[in-house]
């Protein structure tokens, strides 16, 4: 995230922080417009709540989705090496 904040204050690191505060505690108690962003747009459920789900063997929904964690985990890595790559095209040094 530094690649495109590069102000000292890292206003975007402070920012994702926060959102990982979100997945301290189990989707549901939230309103469906946060479950679907820690579900599908930054998956954070998929790695704490619904494999915890699956080994607890708590009734659910879409039980499914437990045994899903491996895949969604392989895709956000690849996803992420696909990011990565284009902030090295961005990235500029801290010295001289």
């Amino acid at each position: 995230m530094v690649f495109w904040d590069s102000a000292p204050t890292a206003a975007l690191s402070v920012m994702a922080q926060n959102l990982t505060e979100f997945a301290k505690y189990p989707s549901s108690l939230y309103s469906r417009f946060v479950q679907a962003l820690l579900i599908w747009v930054l998956p954070m459920s998929f790695v704490r709540y619904f494999p915890s789900l699956v080994l607890l063997e708590k009734p659910a929904r879409a039980q499914w989705l437990g045994y899903a964690a491996p895949c969604v985990g392989i895709v956000a890595l690849l996803i992420t090496g696909v990011i990565w790559r284009h902030c090295l095209l961005r990235y500029q040094g801290a010295g001289s």
